[in-house]
């Protein structure tokens, strides 16, 4: 029988996008699957691949504030907007007729997979990720972006056949807010089995990785060390120029002297073997806009699948996992203090458990339970 063709469009390094790495990979595994997007191409067998180095310049970005402006008394400049675009006409050229399904990776894909999905009668799914308009709540990004990401929400998302999440909160409001149904897909990593180690009770190691970003107040953790004893120290695995890093190393070395680590940070396929050295996983992030308040983020199953226990403010999805599966603990408040203190209470006993429990939870909490969601979405769309 002939494999159905998918298109999978991500405007994103796709390389580095572990979500969507994972629906490539699942969904090459019954169906013909195209991938359209930036970076270099990843190593997975049997897939056409129509990538294309990411590049911005001063005049585009001139173009698109302008645009974006103009946009909000004309909205037709939005529309504008998305076909000046370079991506846009690559993607209709690298998209084959017949294509069964597209699934729009992200709000930035939508609009292009939309215009394909009609012109080809294929079916479309929406990915949203997270809830876009609100990504960042800077005056700049309010002022230009989200009128921007509204729009091309209330237009298109209504074409798509199915869509997808990350968590309940965005699944709820994505209904009330735009008529979506998303079904919601965890980000959680493919299973394997993290071998369990003793953890000296003068020295625990936390781990934080990620990319860098000043919203994200990473400096709050090394304040937070700066107040707990000193059997703890901090481990750094950052994506950022050394440059950029340059300030939070120094503020290590004022408040925590001896204690703050920083390592190079991790290829994608190596995160859970390395960071499962450590003991406890560590993120700190303060509800300063929509998405951080609700998130539920990767690096919470990372650190789950590494069999880590897990250390956080009290994020209400991040929270809800964590006292469903009894792997970690949290902070009252995302005040450096309140974490600290929770910190200073912790014994090994009480750190070997929820380690212990993490494992546990990763036989549930894995991309095989998520990823067969939407395996059988698709199945159903397209009559298989």
């Amino acid at each position: 029988m002939t494999r159905k063709r998918i298109c999978i469009i991500s405007y994103s390094s796709i390389k580095h996008d572990p979500r969507v790495l994972r629906q490539i990979e699942y969904l090459a595994s019954r169906y013909d699957v195209t991938a359209v997007g930036y970076g270099d191409q990843p190593n997975i067998a049997g897939v056409k691949w129509h990538l294309s180095p990411y590049h911005d310049s001063l005049v585009t970005k001139l173009v698109r504030n302008s645009l974006q402006i103009m946009g909000r008394v004309i909205p037709a400049a939005y529309d504008l907007l998305e076909i000046s675009q370079e991506r846009y006409w690559k993607t209709l050229r690298a998209v084959a007729p017949g294509t069964h399904a597209v699934l729009a990776d992200d709000l930035s894909a939508l609009p292009v997979a939309a215009h394909l999905a009609r012109r080809t009668g294929a079916k479309l799914v929406f990915d949203a990720h997270e809830f876009s308009p609100l990504e960042q709540e800077t005056p700049k990004f309010r002022r230009l972006e989200t009128p921007n990401r509204l729009y091309l929400l209330r237009k298109y998302a209504k074409r798509a056949n199915a869509s997808l999440t990350v968590c309940t909160p965005i699944a709820e409001r994505l209904a009330q807010e735009f008529g979506l149904q998303p079904l919601v897909i965890m980000n959680a990593p493919k299973y394997s089995s993290a071998p369990d180690h003793a953890v000296d009770p003068h020295r625990i190691r936390l781990i934080y990785q990620g990319t860098f970003q000043t919203y994200r107040h990473q400096d709050d953790m090394i304040r937070v060390l700066a107040l707990t004893d000193r059997r703890f120290e901090l481990h750094f695995f950052l994506v950022g120029s050394e440059e950029n890093l340059k300030g939070l190393k120094q503020l290590g070395d004022e408040l925590a002297p001896g204690r703050v680590f920083f390592h190079p940070s991790i290829p994608a396929q190596e995160v859970i073997s390395r960071i499962a050295e450590y003991d406890l996983g560590f993120f700190l992030l303060p509800p300063t806009n929509y998405n951080n308040a609700i998130t539920l983020p990767l690096k919470l199953f990372d650190y789950i699948m590494a069999g880590l226990g897990v250390v956080t403010g009290p994020t209400p999805p991040t929270v809800q996992i964590i006292q469903q599966y009894k792997l970690g603990c949290v902070a009252s408040s995302f005040e450096p203090k309140a974490v600290a203190q929770l910190l200073n209470t912790l014994t090994v006993e009480q750190i070997n458990v929820m380690r212990a429990n993490a494992r546990e939870a990763a036989h549930t909490l894995n991309a095989d339970t998520e990823m067969a969601k939407m395996l059988t979405l698709f199945d159903q769309l397209l009559g298989g």
